[in-house]
């Protein structure tokens, strides 16, 4: 062999060995930039997933569909593939199979994605470990990107998650009336009369509906959500105690039967006539389900016009707080109470106070309630109203209902009533809660609310509160997010 010919051949495998070690390394950040395919809705009849959490769901016509034939929660596979296709590469941050398991891209705990059309991959990648500075890594072959807009989570999630879980396709717009038949009650109906719902063949003399519990109730029932769908459908025991519930739409109708006897300890099993599926609720589900036709009333504690309001009292056990309105503005007169170091009255605090007394409501009226513990009640609010005339709302008795508190309640409509806990801690709240706060105090406070603490309020006023809570707690995140960096 020539002496040129073995320099060249020896020059080659030099530059052969440094291409080795030089795709080996990590590259520098910066380099490539992966481009995943901008895939549409209509790119694509089936999604796999595999690894920790495996999955698959095909598209037959214009319906996604789990791999057993139960309905796909629709909204949450349009959301997968576009986020797949909206995805921003950063940089390329590794490459080769060393690297996988730090960026959590191997098989043991990665989210492999494949969508298909026909059989064909059409976008095919791994979601790993979310990245400080944003996005996750994805791997796509040997190599390692930081993309912002996807998560492993969005994929790699239980098959229940991916179920269609609401009962009924209709809103509440298509709904035109309820009928309820609860076991061992007088069924009754709600119908819908312009654009308020009432009860059907006119409400009876003495009966005050409250129109806010009638919609929210048909909104409960309409917006039904099954913990989980069985692949078939198992019939309710005829012996069994059921409620049915029927729902006319301006086109059709549907029957919902709901057994009184769990299948096992939280599990009941519920059918909706003519869909071949078992809807598994909670009994925590089912139980605000139960209302009779009296559990529609009205179940307002007070009434009075909270701006001719001059004076409040707090009496908690053997704490008493006094407030009076002087020349317009509110001011502590008497507390038997330690004020907190530093503790300055905000006005506004008693004001709200007031307004919440004036609108307090509890869950439902209660006929029969003997131990109620309201004759001999340590825990009063009063309003003292312009003229002298004094309202006092009283709470009795703490008990368990549903697994959670309850107390008993009687303002001056006479009504007594059911009402979470927290109104009682809210309204009855001592000095320390009238003090002034920051703003920041106060978006903490709402941040962290309860929100089952908010049932027994008005339907308008709770949504208001929940959209206010969310909006305070997406703020809160957003600044941690800022402040991380």
């Amino acid at each position: 062999m020539k002496k040129s010919t073995l320099i060249i051949l020896a020059v080659f495998v030099v530059l052969a060995g440094l291409a080795f070690v030089f795709m080996r390394k990590p590259p520098e950040r910066g380099m490539t930039r992966l481009s995943l395919p901008k895939i549409q809705a209509s790119d694509v009849d089936a999604l796999t997933v595999t690894g920790p959490v495996s999955v698959e769901l095909k598209k037959t016509g214009e319906v996604w569909t789990l791999a057993d034939g139960r309905e796909a929660d629709q909204s949450a596979v349009t959301r997968a593939i576009e986020a797949a296709a909206k995805a921003q590469s950063s940089d390329l941050i590794a490459r080769g199979s060393e690297h996988f398991a730090a960026y959590e891209v191997d098989d043991a705990k990665g989210a492999h994605v494949t969508f298909k059309k026909s059989g064909k991959n059409v976008s095919d990648f791994i979601v790993g470990k979310s990245l400080s500075g944003g996005g996750s890594a994805v791997r796509v072959g040997d190599d390692i990107y930081q993309v912002k807009g996807l998560n492993a989570g969005l994929y790699a999630k239980a098959a229940t998650t991916w179920l269609e879980r609401k009962l009924f396709s209709q809103t509440v717009g298509d709904a035109t009336k309820l009928e309820i038949r609860l076991a061992g009650e007088e069924p009754y109906a709600l119908v819908k009369e312009n654009e308020a719902w009432t009860l059907e063949g006119g409400v009876p003399e003495g009966f005050k509906l409250d129109a806010g519990v009638a919609a929210s109730f048909v909104s409960q029932v309409v917006n039904l959500r099954a913990k989980d769908v069985l692949a078939t459908a198992e019939a309710v025991s005829a012996a069994g105690l059921e409620d049915v519930f029927v729902l006319t739409w301006k086109d059709g109708a549907s029957t919902l039967h709901v057994p009184r006897t769990p299948t096992d300890a939280d599990n009941l099993h519920a059918l909706v006539d003519g869909r071949p599926r078992t809807f598994v609720l909670s009994e925590g589900t089912a139980s605000p389900l139960r209302k009779r036709k009296r559990d529609l009333r009205d179940a307002s504690l007070m009434s009075f016009d909270n701006t001719k309001a001059i004076g409040l009292t707090i009496v908690d056990g053997a704490n008493k707080t006094v407030f009076a309105k002087k020349k317009g503005a509110w001011e502590l007169v008497t507390t038997t109470e330690k004020k907190p170091d530093g503790w300055v009255l905000d006005p506004q605090a008693v004001e709200r106070r007031v307004t919440q007394v004036a609108s307090a409501k509890g869950m439902r009226i209660v006929d029969d309630a003997k131990d109620n513990g309201l004759a001999a009640s340590k825990t009063k609010v009063t309003v003292k109203l312009e003229g002298g005339k004094e309202d006092t709302l009283v709470f009795g008795a703490q008990v368990k209902e549903d697994n959670r508190d309850v107390v008993y309640a009687r303002g001056n409509t006479g009504n007594v009533v059911i009402a979470t806990a927290y109104v009682r801690t809210n309204l009855a709240g001592g000095v320390s809660s009238f003090a002034k706060r920051g703003a920041s105090d106060e978006n903490d406070a709402l941040s962290k609310l309860d929100p089952n603490a908010l049932e027994g309020l008005p339907p308008h006023v709770r949504a208001g509160l929940m959209k206010q809570i969310e909006q305070k707690r997406r703020e809160q995140e957003m600044l941690k997010q800022i402040q991380a960096k």
